[in-house]
């Protein structure tokens, strides 16, 4: 169990810029073939749904912390693939879903909350992100329109790709020595 998760700050839960996924990312590192995704921290859900476009045929949650965030259709065919909105805390998704269960993971602008979390906290939320994330899956973490892109290998990560300049932020450093890249 991970008490140290308990009184963890949260995430900003605002409404989504339309097009944000496609803006943020580099063409090159979206080439992968997720059969299962999460979208972590969904809040409107419009990144989940530009998820949903972006590969079809793919299974997709989006976990939101606040429930009056969430769409108010919970369950979307869309494309061949499938949108699931659920109420829940992601920084806790060992206890919500069995190991292994997403090839992605995408965490946007809620995991860099520069000092409001621990390294402690960064730490914990690692482990669990790792517990659900397929081995060789892919967790793409941003803040802004920075980012890093980690693969699982084993019990841990490596780093596949990042903005140059996001690597010379201090949210980079307490990242790296959290998720031990």
């Amino acid at each position: 169990m991970n008490d140290v998760l308990a009184d963890a700050p949260t995430w900003n839960s605002g409404t989504c810029l339309v097009g944000r996924f496609r803006s943020t990312f580099n063409e090159e590192d979206l080439e992968i073939d997720p059969k299962t995704i999460l979208d972590a921290g969904c809040s409107d859900g419009e990144v989940t749904m530009e998820l949903s476009r972006r590969y079809p045929r793919t299974v997709i949650l989006g976990l939101e912390l606040r429930e009056d965030r969430l769409p108010d259709k919970r369950v979307i065919y869309n494309n061949g693939g499938t949108v699931i909105f659920r109420q829940g805390n992601f920084y806790m998704i060992d206890r919500l879903v069995p190991s292994e269960t997403f090839d992605a993971i995408f965490a946007m602008n809620n995991l860099l909350l520069e000092d409001r979390l621990t390294l402690e906290q960064h730490r914990a939320i690692a482990r669990n992100l790792n517990f659900v994330l397929s081995d060789g899956g892919y967790l793409f973490l941003t803040d802004s329109f920075d980012y890093i892109v980690l693969c699982k290998d084993g019990n841990g990560f490596e780093r596949i790709s990042s903005r140059e300049r996001f690597r010379m932020r201090s949210t980079y450093a307490k990242l790296a020595e959290a998720y031990g890249i």
